[in-house]
């Protein structure tokens, strides 16, 4: 009889002990709901929250109201202007002031519980490189295609959030000839753009072009600058344009010249220093700026720059060579080309 009784006590304290675990089992706090994240980048490691169909639990059984308003659910769908849902985004929410989490969007589908109390913001964003990837329909071009809005914590009503493309950019890159170029470029980099959000997306897209048109969207409005690179052509100078805009972005690309050469010193020793090549603006088709390289073995260097007037120079230990004025404008290779830089006095 008492061995008995020992075994029912036992198994009461187990069971108090169970409930007493259970009751003291908390929500998170919010910065245990993951790391402050950039939208812009869909590669960053972390914990995700649970992603589940709207409206169900993890055991796949229908969720009551009151149990999703109580562990604070935020939850819905995501889909294409052409009401298709999306095979995969992004989301990031946050109730201010606290960081972003990131929430994934699975078929369509987002949610994310155990929420604090309070109003949310909430930013949905595909990065979308290659329309034809997912989507048969026309009217997704290449950029960031994105949704926003607010949602209050508790409430159980479901988000219906539609991809929109915002604003666009659209131009041509031609070489020498005039003809399009087949591969390039384009970045387009915010410069005043009144808007928390665009820090966040990186526009920086690559086009395989017949006749060198281009075009992407998911820009907000406000002042952007537009850089091309396309291999051997020297880099244009940027444009800065106003966002919304009608008309196109043109580019018209000259090919670089190589500068081969070598830096030595008065004594003809020679020095791994740096040349530097530096040219004015001279028009839109023109690069600006600069380009160095420093040297390899022997003090060899290798330049590229724009076919116009340039000047080059090279540097070591704090000591400069006189600069040697190039005509390029012929757009042939120059090689054998010798900067000296003088010793130290």
């Amino acid at each position: 009889m008492l061995c008995v009784l020992a075994a029912v006590l036992a198994a009461l304290v187990g069971s108090v002990v169970w409930m007493a675990i259970e009751t003291e089992t908390t929500a998170p706090r919010s910065s245990e709901l993951g790391p402050t994240v950039d939208p812009g980048d869909s590669s960053r490691p972390g914990p995700k929250p649970s992603i589940e169909a709207p409206g169900t639990t993890s055991d796949g059984a229908d969720a009551e109201p009151d149990r999703l308003a109580a562990s604070g659910t935020i939850h819905g769908r995501v889909s294409w202007p052409n009401g298709t849902a999306v095979s995969w985004a992004e989301l990031a929410l946050r109730r201010l002031p606290d960081p972003w989490v990131d929430v994934s969007v699975v078929e369509g589908a987002f949610r994310t519980e155990r929420l604090p109390e309070g109003n949310y913001q909430i930013v949905v964003y595909r990065r979308v490189r290659y329309p034809a990837e997912e989507h048969p329909d026309a009217t997704i071009k290449t950029g960031w295609w994105l949704a926003s809005t607010e949602a209050r914590v508790p409430s159980t009503a479901s988000l219906d959030l539609v991809l929109s493309p915002r604003e666009s950019i659209r131009g041509r890159v031609s070489g020498p000839d005039g003809n399009g170029l087949d591969g390039f470029h384009v970045r387009a980099d915010p410069r005043n753009v009144p808007t928390d959000f665009s820090v966040h997306f990186t526009h920086d897209w690559g086009f395989q072009s017949k006749d060198g048109s281009f075009e992407f969207v998911g820009l907000f409005p406000g002042e952007w600058e537009i850089s091309v690179d396309a291999g051997d052509y020297a880099r244009p100078i940027p444009k800065r344009i106003e966002v919304p805009r009608t008309d196109p972005v043109d580019f018209a690309l000259v090919r670089r010249v190589e500068l081969n050469g070598r830096i030595v010193d008065s004594d003809g020793e020679h020095l791994r220093g740096t040349a530097l090549v530096t040219w004015h603006e001279a028009g839109e088709s023109i690069a600006a700026g600069e380009d160095d390289e420093k040297t390899w073995g022997n003090g060899l260097f290798r330049l590229h720059a724009p076919p116009t007037m340039v000047e080059l120079r090279a540097t070591f230990d704090g000591r400069k060579s006189e600069p040697a004025v190039l005509d390029l404008t012929m757009g042939r290779p120059r090689n054998d080309l010798l900067l000296v830089v003088p010793k130290k006095p």
